[in-house]
């Protein structure tokens, strides 16, 4: 069987990474001295990134843009997560 393309989902499948989520929501705040509502990373937890971002935008009246918060969080994601145990990568 051949395949032009394969979708994966990395996110606490591929990567471990669900349990680092909070731990970047506190970073992306406190790197910008703001402080971190009680009920923040319940509210987000439910939303896309784009809605994430957004209401972050809109709670916090950031000047950023959408695309440029999830290009943050997706880079420290990245950077602090590691593939889950017996995942082999090939190129």
């Amino acid at each position: 069987m051949d395949f032009n393309a394969a979708i994966f989902d990395l996110d606490g499948t591929i990567l471990d990474s669900m349990d680092v989520w909070e731990h970047i929501d506190i970073q992306f705040l406190k790197k910008r001295n703001l402080p971190v509502p009680e009920n923040y990373v319940t509210e987000i937890c439910a939303r896309s990134f784009e809605e994430a971002a957004q209401y972050t935008i809109d709670l916090f009246g950031l000047q950023e843009t959408v695309e440029g918060i999830i290009e943050e969080w997706n880079t420290v994601t990245m950077s602090v997560c590691c593939p889950m145990p017996l995942i082999i990568f090939c190129a």
